[in-house]
């Protein structure tokens, strides 16, 4: 986790492109929706789950990365649902749908 990682990797712009294809009807109802999907919060959140998921996938001998990067990904969804007022599983559920566009989006 302290050293760079193999290849960059553009939350931001992941999160916009599945945004773009998420459809109505899966969009939360609240006007900050859009801001809080792109919020530094939720880009860090979408980072550190794609390297955890990396490491966990593809290096056998990463137990001590990805325990970091549970601690990182907790961190921000705690930010996160300070940032938006919600609970967690509120803020998780609000932001699922848009987890899954960026998987098809990316795939």
């Amino acid at each position: 986790v302290d050293e760079a990682p193999p290849y960059a990797i553009n939350p931001d712009i992941l999160l916009r492109q599945a945004l773009r294809h998420l459809p109505s009807k899966l969009r939360p109802a609240s006007p900050q929706f859009e801001t809080d999907l792109l919020s530094r919060e939720a880009c860090l959140l979408m980072l550190h789950a794609f390297w955890y998921t990396y490491c966990a996938v593809l290096q056998d001998d990463s137990l001590a990365e990805q325990t970091a990067l549970l601690r990182l990904m907790s961190q921000e969804m705690a930010r996160l649902m300070l940032r938006t007022g919600r609970a967690c599983g509120t803020a998780f559920l609000d932001c699922a749908p848009s987890v899954i566009a960026v998987t098809v989006v990316t795939s």
